[in-house]
Order: structure tokens, then C-alpha cells, then sequence
């Protein structure tokens, strides 16, 4: 089974070939991936940092594709551009400044042949830089046993960060229309919300899949107060 990996990325210079090596150096092998880079109109040198490395290992994937958007649109535009290249039937998608563990394709398409029923599903992440940790912790993890309905009630409420673990069944992103462009800086909550409105129940396995960088950055609050339209 062929997998598309979706990279998203904006002013990633510095972090983005780790992300793109890590994809390189999976165990479930290069030449089962579809490659798609999106780059949200970087101001620094991602652009040609990505083309010098594609030129390399063009030959190493089922297929690579880059998209460079000439404007900013946002997170959740950058991150449908991706999906909506994809043509595989399972879409992992990582941010261009994580990294992914040598296992973790593998692993998710054991679990999603074991559990037929399964359109989404998270798993752990190991956090590092200015924290370092395992989330999601054992207080969270009960979300996962419950029902679509629950989990989307549960997330009117709560919410905490799995995005960077997910892994997606591309027709069912289809069928909920993406992530929601009117929410430009926070892609991952209005889509769980849509996902679980719509019976899919948001599945949970127990292994580590990305390792996930967490900087101290004036983006952080920047990120907070655009997303106070969706919290309204």
C-alpha cells in the first residue's frame, strides 16, 4: 500500500531537511511514498533548501511534489493544498519542523489493517527542545474510549494537542470538506469537530510515531489571538 505524506511548511530553513530526512529513512520504505511539500510563501531560504534536497531523492519516492503558494494564506490553506494533492488512501501529515520516527508509517498501517473500522487515528509524540515529555498523558487517553458523539461533545469543552501524531483516511478528509479555511491559523480542533459530527470516532495507539519541537516563540502568541474567532 502506497502512503502520501503531506509536509507543511513556512520559514523552515533551519529545521526542514530533519523533517524531510526522517521521511527518507522510514522503515516502511521510500518507494511507498507520495511526497507532498507545501510551502506557504516562505521569506527565508526553504524554497531552495527543498529543491536542493528533491533534486537529491526524487529517485527515493513513489512521487514528489512541491507546491510553493506565491501568497500566505494561513495553516489550514497550506494544509489543503497538501491534502487535496494527495492521491494515496491514507495521508500522514507532519509539520516541517517535527520529525518522524523510523516506525511510524509502519506502525500505522498495522494498526489501521488490524482495525478495519479506523478512518483516524493518533498515537503518542515525544515532545523536545524547551520541554521534553510524552503526550498524550494517561488523563487524555480516556477521550479515546469514547463514543464519535462523546468525543465531539468532549471537545466543545476540552481539547489538547494530537495533531502531529495523525494519520487520516484521505476520503474521509474529503468528505468533511478539509480543514476550515476561515480559521487561517488553527486547522487541527474545527477538523476533529467536523470528523467526530460526522460518526467517525478518533481512534488512539499506544506507540511513539513523531518526535515534536516545541521553541519558545513570539508564533506561539501570535497563534493564540488568531484563533479567538474560533473559540467565539
Amino acid at each position: 500500500m502506497n502512503i502520501s505524506i503531506a509536509v507543511i511548511a513556512y520559514n523552515s530553513e533551519k529545521t526542514i531537511l530533519e523533517t524531510l530526512n526522517s521521511i527518507l529513512e522510514q522503515s516502511y520504505g521510500s518507494e511507498n511514498i507520495e511526497l507532498i511539500i507545501s510551502d506557504d510563501s516562505s521569506s527565508d531560504n526553504t524554497v531552495s533548501i527543498v529543491k536542493d534536497w528533491i533534486s537529491k531523492y526524487k529517485n527515493s519516492f513513489k512521487s514528489i511534489s512541491f507546491i510553493e503558494h506565491l501568497v500566505n494564506g494561513g495553516v489550514s490553506k497550506n494544509c489543503n493544498s497538501a491534502w487535496r494533492s494527495c492521491t494515496c488512501e491514507w495521508v500522514k501529515t507532519i509539520a516541517a519542523d517535527d520529525i518522524l520516527l523510523t516506525n511510524c508509517i509502519s506502525d500505522n498501517i498495522k494498526f489501521v489493517n488490524k482495525n478495519p473500522e479506523c478512518k483516524i487515528v493518533f498515537s503518542k509524540i515525544q515532545t523536545f527542545g524547551i520541554t521534553n515529555g510524552i503526550i498524550p498523558n494517561k488523563f487524555d487517553l480516556r477521550f479515546f474510549d469514547k463514543t464519535s458523539g462523546e468525543q465531539n461533545t468532549y471537545l466543545k469543552t476540552f481539547s489538547f494537542n494530537i495533531a502531529p501524531s495523525s494519520f487520516i483516511n484521505r476520503k474521509v478528509l474529503e468528505k468533511v470538506g478539509y480543514a476550515d479555511e476561515k480559521y487561517k491559523m488553527i486547522e487541527d480542533l474545527p477538523l476533529w469537530l467536523n470528523l467526530t459530527k460526522a460518526g467517525y470516532k478518533l481512534y488512539f495507539m499506544d506507540s511513539i510515531t513523531v518526535n515534536y519541537r516545541i521553541e519558545a516563540s513570539i508564533t506561539v502568541s501570535i497563534d493564540k489571538c488568531a484563533n479567538i474567532p474560533f473559540l467565539y
